[in-house]
């Protein structure tokens, strides 16, 4: 058997509120990542996992064969317009990145930026999409070559087909042109939080140095980003945290900055201007957010806002977009989602109608006021994604593109349902699944994946997603649990699953586990979950309560030390997630996140097998945290299934940033699994 990495113990205290833990893994971090002790120890988990994992090397070949093919290599995207512009993207034959391309009225097309001839020689490399100037000029395009989300940004003339001189270093890539084309704001990030705290000016032709601030926020709970209004007219910079959400206007010329949304600790707005109209997605005295119409002068007065859709206590309005006459907006009652046309000029509405029984939709690029279409994005377990125009008067649908997923994929092979499942306080949770129905028994013989995140209120779509199919192929019933934490059930199913409220997340995917069991959906000896993030807080969670349940885990940069980084204000993102998870600087706080913290919970038991991955460049979870989580969890290892970790030493928090190199890992994952569901088979 391959040497299982033994790394040294130095016991380190930390004492908070009167108690002491001792953490003998501490040093591991090293925040400026060149220690050659913590090094050599990567390396020494990276050689430990390919050796286990030696045996798959043929299946993962096989598996990345079968994702590379279900991948068209000669791919384009359905354009938008913007400003009598058309843009689009175009990937080719083997190439990694997306080209970006454009089309001025009455021309040729033409090649905007190619990041693949920048992307050559590096280890890592991606590139944010160009934004053009409003004459048309040139580009300004953010790349990141570490992974870390730290962005330089430089400047390309299409007339002379040169990158100017400019460059811009440590941004988080958000960029907005000024109207008069010879300047941009910019979004610089704290070098220490990594938070993007400040707001610059940067006149080309000028040095980085001589660059004006014009804001910069002191609140360490709140990110800034910045937001071209849809129409042109308005420049914002949006201030938001977990629980609040508001704007700023920022004067034409880039030099001042005055309040145009009122601040408030509990209310998030999201806005589009209309002329001397606002209308806003806010939860103003509506949990699960209307959307009011607001008067320019007095848009800072709640009290003068109009309510344009109603609010209801069992329908979240999830999203919206505006046009001359219209309001196209998504909203989800009971877990399931509707979008809806609004007229405006006679206030009636209609609602536009799709196949599946459980699918996924979103708003696409509407960046034209006066359209006869809404760009719409389909898809759902069983249908590839669908790019749609819906016409605004008649609801009609017209299809635009339907994303490949190989020769062989036929929709109808496959059957999705929703499901109950009843957690142990009574609650019913939400759970999507879909497999191939050649395959599916229903006597609890087939394998079962499961996946989960539940945090920050993300609801993981039931939208299509083409690695599954390597899994549903070979006999797997693949389900997502919409545990609480999520909006799948409403803004209130998010705040069932926080702070003091989080154990419920944990419940959920463990008793949902259970009922698809019971409910002979899988195998109750071949079951397998994952998760990503927060969705690895849930894992690590996961297998200290129930890990009898599950033959394999995956969990992808795993925030599991959540104690400890919550301590740590110097950490990138810890104080803005106070709202998330809480401040354990207070001692209730500390004690509630300290009863479920993964890496605090480990205790001696049998752990399932597990593969964990990290990116030694994370800025999120910092790749520490699953480094400390795998040397502890082998201390208390009673069985003999393998603990595994994987570090991507040359990537960050989202893994590899081609379109081929990252189905290399999820080929990696599927062969894990696989080779232990299918182990007595050969």
């Amino acid at each position: 058997m391959p040497r299982i990495p033994q790394p040294k113990k130095i016991p380190h205290t930390l004492k908070v509120h009167g108690e002491t833990r001792i953490d003998p893994y501490f040093w591991m971090r090293c925040d400026t990542r060149d220690d050659p002790e913590v090094l050599a120890h990567l390396e020494a988990e990276n050689t430990y996992q390919k050796a286990m994992l030696g045996h798959t090397e043929a299946l993962q070949k096989q598996l990345f064969g079968e994702l590379k093919a279900r991948v068209q290599h000669d791919d384009e995207s359905v354009p938008y317009k913007k400003s009598g512009y058309e843009y689009w993207q175009r990937y080719q034959a083997e190439l990694e990145h997306p080209i970006y391309l454009y089309k001025p009225p009455t021309k040729k097309e033409q090649i905007l930026f190619d990041p693949n001839l920048y992307s050559a020689g590096e280890d890592y490399y991606d590139a944010l999409e160009p934004v053009m100037s409003h004459d048309q000029s040139r580009f300004a395009v953010a790349e990141d070559r570490a992974g870390r989300n730290l962005f330089q940004i430089r400047f390309y003339d299409l007339s002379s087909q040169t990158f100017l001189k400019d460059t811009l270093m440590n941004t988080s890539g958000d960029l907005v042109w000024l109207p008069d084309n010879q300047a941009v704001l910019y979004n610089a990030k704290n070098e220490v939080t990594l938070l993007d705290d400040k707001v610059y000016v940067h006149r080309l032709g000028t040095d980085q140095s001589e660059d004006i601030l014009i804001y910069e926020e002191h609140d360490k709970s709140y990110y800034t980003y910045l937001q071209q209004s849809k129409f042109n007219q308005e420049i914002h910079i949006i201030h938001t945290s977990t629980e609040s959400t508001y704007a700023s206007l920022v004067a034409p010329d880039g030099c001042q900055v005055k309040p145009l949304l009122p601040q408030d600790p509990e209310l998030k707005h999201y806005m589009i201007c209309q002329g001397d109209r606002y209308y806003i997605l806010t939860n103003w005295q509506a949990i699960n957010y209307r959307i009011m119409e607001a008067q320019r002068e007095t848009i800072h007065d709640l009290a003068t806002w109009r309510e344009v859709v109603p609010h209801r206590s069992d329908t979240l309005v999830e999203d919206f977009e505006l046009f001359s006459d219209h309001l196209v907006y998504i909203e989800r009652a009971h877990g399931h989602q509707k979008m809806i046309i609004h007229t405006l000029s006679r206030v009636q509405t209609q609602e536009v109608l799709f196949d599946d029984v459980v699918f996924s939709i979103e708003l696409g690029r509407n960046l034209a006021q006066q359209s006869d279409d809404v760009r719409l994005i389909y898809s759902s377990l069983t249908t590839p994604t669908t790019v749609y125009d819906v016409n605004l008067v008649t609801g009609q649908r017209q299809q635009r593109k339907q994303a490949f997923a190989g020769t062989d994929f036929k929709s109808s092979d496959y059957k999705t349902e929703r499901l109950a499942i009843e957690a142990r306080d009574g609650t019913q949770v939400p759970v999507t699944l879909v497999y191939h129905q050649d395959h599916f028994t229903h006597q609890g013989t087939q394998p079962l994946y499961i996946y989960g995140y539940g945090a920050y209120g993300v609801t993981i779509m039931p939208d299509f997603h083409m690695p599954y199919l390597n899994l549903l192929n070979r006999g797997f019933v693949v389900a997502i649990a919409h545990v609480r934490g999520s909006q799948m059930l409403g803004r209130d199913w998010y705040y069932q699953g926080r702070q003091h409220h989080k154990k419920n997340s944990f419940n959920d995917f463990v008793d949902a586990t259970k009922g698809l069991i019971e409910q002979k959906y899988g195998d109750p000896l071949r079951v397998f979950a994952q998760g990503g993030s927060a969705g690895g807080l849930l894992m690590g969670a996961v297998v200290n309560q129930a890990p009898h349940l599950y033959l394999g885990v995956l969990a992808d940069v795993p925030f599991v030390d959540i104690v400890t980084t919550m301590l740590d204000q110097d950490l990138p993102l810890t104080t803005n997630e106070y709202d998330e998870w809480g401040n354990p600087n207070r001692r209730e706080d500390y004690e509630y996140m300290l009863s479920y913290s993964p890496y605090d919970q480990i205790k001696k038991q049998a752990y399932p097998a597990m593969l964990i991955k990290t990116g030694f460049h994370d800025s999120q979870v910092q790749y520490f945290e699953p480094a400390k989580w795998v040397a502890k969890l082998r201390d208390h290892q009673t069985s003999e299934a393998p603990i595994l970790f994987q570090v991507n030493m040359h990537a960050g928090h989202s893994g590899d940033a081609g379109r081929f190199e990252y189905l290399k890992e999820v080929a990696l994952e599927q062969a894990f699994i696989l080779d232990l569901a299918f182990k007595d088979e050969g």
